[in-house]
């Protein structure tokens, strides 16, 4: 994955706590904008992301009580920032 960026829609404001995708992996958490019901990462390292690679993703509420996420997707390339093209 040449990209590797991934976007979740919650059902109320929420977050990316933490994410990892191998032991060596960093990201960049995207926000859209005071509190917001999307969320996403985007993985600087590894990238290109191998095929195969197992990740992790933790997600929460902006107010701390459950989440419930109704999507989870890879972003589009037209959806990253400019400067993760």
């Amino acid at each position: 994955m040449s990209d590797p960026g991934f976007v979740a829609f919650c059902d109320k404001p929420c977050k990316v706590q933490s994410a990892e995708a191998g032991v060596m992996s960093q990201i960049s958490t995207l926000h859209w904008g005071g509190p917001s019901t999307a969320t996403g990462v985007f993985f600087n390292v590894p990238r290109p992301m191998p095929s195969g690679t197992s990740g992790k993703l933790l997600i929460v509420s902006t107010d701390k009580t459950a989440v419930t996420i109704s999507v989870f997707r890879a972003l589009k390339k037209v959806e990253l920032p400019m400067d993760m093209r």
